[in-house]
């Protein structure tokens, strides 16, 4: 199953965080989309690299794991 509201329900059941990350890129306006890919439509460019690292760090600190990944709540 691919459903991503029966990802977000046993995330939040499980009590863990839940980084969407293709949806965060759908949200993206469609012009803006291309940019992120390689040719093949498949790999991540260096500016989709960028996002997704970008939107993945914001997920992480919005669910304070990233002072416990990185040591900057030490």
């Amino acid at each position: 199953m691919n459903r991503p509201w029966t990802r977000r329900a046993v995330a939040q059941e499980q009590g863990v965080a839940l980084c969407d990350l293709h949806r965060a890129v759908s949200l993206r306006p469609a012009v803006e989309r291309p940019n992120y890919f390689t040719g093949d439509g498949i790999h991540l460019s260096d500016a989709g690299g960028r996002l997704v690292g970008d939107l993945l760090a914001g997920c992480l600190e919005r669910a304070w794991l990233l002072d416990r990944i990185t040591g900057g709540g030490e």
